[in-house]
């Protein structure tokens, strides 16, 4: 009785996950962290995205819509299931219930494509990396994605139109914990068939063209990464298409499972939980998938929270005690220092190993024993005796002393004049 009189007032009652109270509570705190959590992780990527210039990349941005659509794909459907869970509060009007239906699926529908949009831009990537700045232009890219919202909005309406036709004359439980096409289509009391073939339809259009095209663009990937010769070119190609092919299995199955067949199919309970892997679990993953398998965006992430520590707290100070001409000495960096210094240091390391032949020469050397140099009693000998504490070497960064520098012996069997010219002191910080 109480169904009906809420199917005259043009009201449903959502049944979510019946269960005891302390389990209710208990779900309500797992999806409220699940979606907190979300809304923070695609809400950093997109701040990072946005921010950092070395990242501003067509992979970026596509994946930048992808997280901007997480957030609202999720927000669509958790608050109502977290007031179910925590007030009882069941019930939802029935044009409350067509927004939530119609966003929705026009947001997974636009996934969908999106998904595919991506897989492109990694074929082209992977497989045409020569042509990919004059292929992936910056108006395509607009092109890519405004078409991918424009296809899954535009789907959905046609979806919506039909179901909204329909006359909904049974008991106003709708056994899910939001609205979905299946449960209304069970509750409607005049013909659905033209409804119920147009869902089917749009539905395998939506989930399988784009799932083929994703498909035909990773078959062409995996040939080409075959090809290439090393191991090491093959890791790294594999690796910069795994993650959104991990997110593309995940996405897919739960999709296919529940719209790729007839929509009128009872809706069991075990539906809702599949359900809950592509409207809660996906879009919390995502943005874990994708960070955690790309060093740039990791990179990203720690410049931007340091840069937020030293904004509220000051630069984290490090005391290095080092030794110079038997003085001690202490130097405060910070942690973008020392990301700076390992660069350096690495990059420093490539140019002693490209110059391994050169011979290194203190400014002291060039400067105050010049005329020595053109003697040929005992040279070595002259060269030895020089005192460790003539050679100081400082630097803003961090001070070393000489001990640590390998300077080759000089070649004594040229002529004075022929002596190579002294070059300034390169070392290493660390």
């Amino acid at each position: 009785m109480e169904d009906n009189a809420n199917m005259t007032r043009g009201s449903f009652i959502l049944l979510g996950f019946p269960s005891s109270r302390p389990l209710q509570i208990l779900l309500f705190f797992i999806f409220l962290l699940a979606y907190i959590f979300t809304i923070m992780e695609n809400l950093l990527v997109i701040v990072i995205l946005w921010t950092n210039s070395k990242l501003h990349k067509p992979m970026y941005f596509f994946l930048g819509h992808l997280s901007f659509l997480e957030m609202w794909y999720i927000t669509a459907t958790v608050p109502k299931l977290l007031s179910v869970l925590l007030v009882e509060n069941r019930e939802i009007s029935l044009p409350a219930c067509m927004s939530q239906l119609y966003f929705f699926i026009s947001l997974a529908c636009t996934e969908c494509v999106l998904l595919a949009v991506m897989a492109f831009d990694r074929f082209v990537a992977i497989c045409k990396p020569m042509h990919y700045i004059t292929i992936m232009r910056w108006h395509l890219c607009f092109i890519l994605a405004l078409g991918s919202w424009l296809i899954g909005f535009l789907t959905s309406f046609v979806k919506i139109s039909y179901i909204a036709s329909l006359k909904l004359c049974h008991t106003g439980a709708i056994n899910h914990f939001f609205c979905d096409i299946s449960p209304l289509l069970n509750m409607s009391c005049t013909d659905i068939k033209n409804a119920e073939l147009v869902d089917f339809i749009l539905a395998l259009i939506i989930l399988l063209l784009p799932l083929f095209l994703t498909f035909i663009s990773y078959i062409c990937i995996l040939i080409t990464i075959i090809q290439i010769p090393t191991s090491s070119g093959r890791h790294k190609a594999f690796s910069t298409c795994a993650s959104h092919m991990t997110v593309v299995i995940i996405f897919y199955t739960a999709a296919l499972f529940m719209y790729a067949r007839p929509s009128r199919a009872q809706s069991f309970n075990y539906n809702k939980f599949v359900s809950v892997m592509y409207t809660v679990i996906t879009p919390f993953l995502n943005p874990i998938i994708y960070c955690l398998r790309n060093k740039e965006v990791k990179h990203a992430i720690l410049k931007l929270l340091q840069s937020n520590n030293n904004m509220g707290n000051g630069k984290i100070i490090l005391g290095f005690e080092m030794f110079n001409n038997n003085k001690n000495s202490s130097s405060t960096i910070s942690l973008s220092d020392i990301i700076e210094l390992s660069e350096e240091k690495h990059e420093r390391e490539e140019e002693y190993e490209d110059q391994p032949n050169k011979n290194l020469f203190n400014n002291d050397v060039n400067n105050g024993d010049k005329a020595n140099l053109g003697q040929e009693e005992e040279p070595e000998k002259s060269f030895q005796n020089k005192n460790n504490n003539d050679i100081e070497i400082k630097d803003e960064i961090c001070p070393v002393t000489p001990d640590v520098l390998d300077i080759p012996e000089p070649d004594m069997d040229l002529e004075p004049s022929r002596q190579p010219a002294p070059q300034p002191l390169h070392y290493v910080p660390f």
